[in-house]
């Protein structure tokens, strides 16, 4: 006969029984990658089947030890299937946009994520350690946050750095209070934001 006649309806065994499929139900499953090393799973990252159509989440899974989801039993339709971001990670391969029907009820996709070294989500905060060395003292921005562009030292006896890590000779003992100044920019590099941070020293 011709197939594409009924393609909703199917003989089932030898009894002549005949099923009407007017909805029906697929599967939906994937895994999370890193991208130094897609086949090792990332753990405990969550997953959500969205309704396209309603915006309401449908379910939500966490990847296991092996870095996979799934959503089961999922009724025909059309659903994104979105991860929610990591602080310090960013995506390489997009949210998704899936229809499951009869032609398609089986869908796999795999999540990529990269390491954001710049972590274009993370909240910009300053802040700083340092080691001294009798009058000498070295200078570590420790700050997290998008994009840093800038930064300015005060080393509170008037002089200045602008480099990210510096080292400063103090000429004379004494407690002072060392600035630093960040400027940072959003990932898109459009936005600018300040952050400083503070703290006394003693040298030696």
């Amino acid at each position: 006969g011709d197939a594409n006649n009924e393609p909703y309806t199917s003989s089932c065994g030898e009894s002549g029984e005949t099923l009407v499929v007017t909805g029906g139900f697929g599967n939906i499953t994937g895994m999370k990658g890193d991208q130094k090393c897609p086949e090792c799973g990332l753990e405990g990252w969550e997953i959500k089947l969205i309704n396209a159509t309603t915006g309401s989440v449908v379910a939500t899974d966490i990847t296991g030890p092996d870095g996979r989801y799934e959503f089961l039993n999922i009724p025909f339709g059309t659903y994104w299937v979105n991860e929610t971001l990591i602080y310090g990670w960013k995506q390489i391969t997009p949210n998704i946009l899936v229809t499951l029907n009869a032609t398609n009820p089986e869908i796999r996709y795999n999540f990529i994520n990269a390491k954001d070294e710049n972590c274009c989500i993370c909240p910009p905060t300053a802040n700083f350690t340092y080691v001294k060395n009798g009058y000498k003292v070295q200078f570590t921005d420790t700050s997290t946050g998008p994009k840093a562009v800038r930064w300015i030292w005060l080393f509170g006896d008037g002089t200045m750095s602008t480099l990210q890590n510096p080292q400063k000779t103090f000429s004379k003992s004494g407690t002072y209070t060392v600035k630093l100044y960040i400027t940072w920019a959003d990932c898109d590099g459009i936005t600018y934001t300040w952050k400083s941070a503070s703290q006394r020293i003693r040298v030696p």
